[in-house]
């Protein structure tokens, strides 16, 4: 949910009827400013991500499910075989 407020004697007025809201439950208020900021640092981290987009190949999928899978006989899974590169020639 998200609405407009006013600020009016020590009071949260809002400038909208507030639908869905639950009685008793606290409810946390930005600032237009604050949800700026909040945009702001949101695409700062979007930004980021795509720094660790090297992880993301078949190569190491195996790698992408929770941690600690083992197969039926007790021993942790194989991980994927790796693929040459363009030109490598295959080793033994």
């Amino acid at each position: 949910m998200s609405i407009r407020a006013e600020y009016k004697d020590g009071v949260f007025v809002p400038l909208q009827e507030v639908e869905r809201a639950t009685p008793g439950e606290v409810y946390q208020v930005f600032s237009e400013s604050e949800l700026r900021l909040r945009a702001a640092e949101a695409s700062w981290l979007k930004g980021v991500e795509r720094s660790f987009e090297f992880w993301e190949n078949e190569e190491d999928a195996v790698y992408d499910g929770p941690i600690g899978r083992a197969t039926s006989c007790g021993s942790a899974a194989a991980p994927a075989p790796q693929r040459r590169a363009r030109g490598e020639k295959h080793r033994l």
